[in-house]
């Protein structure tokens, strides 16, 4: 447990870190002053009593701010949601007393998969314990759960172990890596293409992944594609790669403000570029040094990398929801800000900043964005969402019998023209 003073000495590197560094693209020359002088003064009273009582007032105050990836960290938190613990997704159903979680976004290899949980199943507890919405659920790396299932619309309810390993991602969020690249042929010249992560900050392996699955789908006779982006929460610059493949030609495709950048008033033709993926260990390095070392602030162009014609461009329906974020849900942006394909699905979250960890006194962090994120046209994701072309919900019943009415209106999309896009 901390004491009073040393609460306050968290308060204070708070208020120093946002009045700093926060960023807002909806107000990008906000003054923050004002915010934490009112969070030093109110930290005097909020200080007092305990350590959870100070946090959830803590984070009360950050989240007035109104930004994703911005929270509290706690000494010792192990609570991890489902996309990192389970590698599968959550979504409620149902209304009033009968709100349930049900499995959606399950993964491949993942703990979820590998327990045999299907989509469509509903989560009712966890080691005896009921869920319902809107509880979140978390979980503990290293721990095996008895988890209770059941049948939406009643039914027969069983019983499944979950192990989780104690090994994780060594960067942000904390959890189990789901499998970057999934793929399946689903009959008529059509192939569904998963990508449920963009992993490693260059994307290297990724990137392999994603051409040998590619490489066999076409081997299949697959000619079309359903590039599958729910639940996705985002991750590295393999992202950079898939927009790549879906644009005919070197396209940009959006740029990243800091505080500082704001300040200085840079424009975006003045922003150092990323227009490829480094290839080797010489070409990583020359990349290191030059965003590391030379221009370490995050203020950066993206542009597609020059590619010969995929069989991606022209040939693919997207599918997004409400958890494809961050990296994935630039991705949709820019592919519905140059008509690159028809989007299938639910509007994305809105949460697309670039966020990093600071060290508070006392074993806390801070999450907070120090980077703003922009369409090449100018557009703000941030708290807006990317609504999808096709407004189709994923429809509990349908799912729990197993049809996704999501990628069923996608190979419709695709069944019905020769090509998806102009």
């Amino acid at each position: 447990m901390t004491t009073p003073q040393q609460r306050m000495e968290i308060v204070k590197e708070v208020a120093t870190l946002v009045a700093s560094k926060h960023v807002d693209p909806a107000t990008l020359r906000a003054d923050y002053s004002r915010w934490s002088a009112d969070l030093l003064s109110r930290g005097l009273s909020f200080s007092q009593g305990t350590d959870s009582h100070f946090e959830s007032e803590l984070s009360a105050a950050l989240a007035h701010l109104g930004t994703s990836h911005l929270s509290l960290l706690l000494p010792g938190s192990s609570g991890i949601p489902p996309t990192f613990a389970l590698n599968a997704g959550l979504m409620a159903v149902g209304e009033g007393s009968d709100r349930n979680w049900m499995f959606r976004d399950i993964v491949e290899s993942g703990p979820a998969h590998r327990a045999e949980i299907r989509d469509g199943e509903l989560l009712l507890a966890i080691e005896g314990q009921a869920v319902r919405p809107p509880d979140p659920v978390l979980f503990t790396l290293g721990r095996q759960y008895t988890l209770t299932l059941g049948k939406y619309g009643g039914g027969e309810e069983r019983s499944v172990r979950v192990d989780l390993p104690t090994g994780g991602t060594k960067g942000r969020p904390a959890g189990l890596e789901p499998k970057a690249v999934t793929f399946k042929v689903l009959g008529n010249g059509v192939g569904h293409l998963r990508v449920s992560y963009f992993p490693g900050a260059i994307g290297y392996g990724f990137i392999k992944d994603l051409n040998a699955a590619i490489e066999q789908l076409a081997a299949a006779g697959v000619k079309k594609f359903v590039l599958d982006l729910r639940g996705n929460p985002g991750g590295g610059l393999g992202s950079l790669r898939v927009m790549s493949l879906l644009s005919p030609e070197p396209t940009p495709i959006g740029y990243s403000l800091t505080r500082r950048a704001i300040q200085k008033g840079w424009k975006r033709d003045q922003l150092p570029r990323i227009d490829r993926i480094p290839v080797g260990k010489w070409q990583q390095i020359m990349m290191a040094v030059r965003f590391k070392v030379l221009n370490r602030d995050r203020s950066i162009v993206l542009v597609t990398e020059r590619l010969a014609r995929s069989l991606l461009a022209g040939n693919t329906v997207v599918v997004a929801n409400s958890q494809t974020r961050s990296a994935a849900e630039m991705v949709v942006a820019f592919v519905k800000e140059h008509n690159l394909a028809p989007i299938v699905g639910d509007k994305t979250p809105g949460e697309v900043l670039g966020a990093v960890n600071f060290r508070l006194p006392h074993s806390y962090k801070l999450r907070m964005p120090i980077a703003t994120w922009q369409t090449w046209a100018g557009t703000a994701i941030e708290g807006v969402g990317v609504a999808p072309d096709r407004s189709v919900s994923l429809d509990p019943t349908e799912l729990a019998g197993g049809n996704d009415t999501q990628i069923a209106d996608a190979m419709s999309l695709l069944r019905g023209a020769a090509t998806v896009s102009s």
